[in-house]
């Protein structure tokens, strides 16, 4: 399965981001895990079996959450889950514990097909929240790459969010700012102003431009009001978002740093007040 030993990147910088002061706890990632699965029914689509001793790739693992929860419902298939954050992978080791069924690597997503791994080496292919990691530039590419590491009859899944959409002007206000960013970066996935990402379009389109056709796709609209189970998930996202995204805009010239603390001030009021309402929507891509 592979073509030779995992290289190491712990000591190259271009392989250590930088995380934000207010970085999230492994307990609370186990949480939302936990949440997510509630919501959409599971860590896999009820339609999905994987055959015994086969093999997944989780793309961007994080903290190693999804292959934890997978590894202990299939023991003999053999998860691998790959990230280009040192501190992720050291997450996701810990949290995996002795789960034999476990390997974490780190790894440059951009050099996967023919490097690392050799062709038609998995059953399924896990890639979740990615759209701000990806370039817009490069993701049809990394989506081939994706594509050429799946055996004939393997499943790629796909998962990212949308914008929420809530009764905070704070975060209607950052939303608005982001999608300006991402134009003036020429990093937006829509050529023009809207009011969403629009990610899931192109990536139905370029998995079709690499020979492989959607076969199932499920909206999930997560509850973020106040009082439902997600909220407190959410209010802590929503928070840590803001801090990742602050030098994006201010490097944009969307907004100043002083306008920008009131803005994120006013957002940490909002989204715990007792009116305050909202969801968020979640896009799943089952390729066939």
């Amino acid at each position: 399965m592979f073509t030779s030993s995992a290289p190491s990147f712990e000591e190259d910088p271009r392989y250590n981001s930088p995380t934000p002061s207010s970085e999230p706890t492994i307990d609370y990632l186990v949480e939302r895990e936990r949440l997510l699965n509630e919501l959409m029914g599971g860590p896999l689509p009820p339609a999905i079996t994987l055959p015994q001793h086969g093999y997944v790739l989780d793309v961007g693992c994080g903290a190693g959450t999804w292959i934890a929860a997978m590894a202990r419902c299939y023991p003999s298939v053999q998860f691998i889950g790959i990230d280009t954050d040192i501190q992720c992978i050291r997450q996701a080791r810990d949290l995996a514990g002795n789960l034999p069924n476990t390997l974490f690597l780190l790894q440059d997503m951009y050099q996967l097909s023919g490097g690392i791994f050799v062709a038609h080496t998995f059953d399924l292919i896990h890639a979740r929240f990615l759209t701000g990691t990806v370039p817009y530039s490069r993701f049809e590419q990394f989506l081939q790459s994706l594509g050429r590491l799946l055996k004939r009859h393997g499943r790629l899944v796909a998962c990212e969010a949308e914008l929420p959409l809530t009764s905070s002007y704070a975060c209607d206000l950052l939303e608005s700012m982001l999608l300006s960013a991402l134009l003036i970066h020429k990093q937006a996935f829509s050529p023009g102003y809207a009011q969403r990402i629009g990610m899931m379009a192109w990536i139905r389109y370029w998995l079709q431009q690499g020979g492989l056709q959607v076969a199932e796709e499920y909206i999930h609209q997560a509850p973020i009001s106040y009082g439902s189970k997600t909220h407190g998930i959410f209010c802590q996202q929503a928070l840590l978002l803001a801090e990742q995204i602050s030098p994006y805009l201010l490097a944009a010239g969307v907004v100043n740093q002083p306008l920008l603390a009131n803005i994120r001030q006013q957002l940490q009021r909002e989204i715990q007040e007792q009116r305050f309402c909202g969801v968020w929507p979640l896009y799943l891509l089952i390729s066939s």
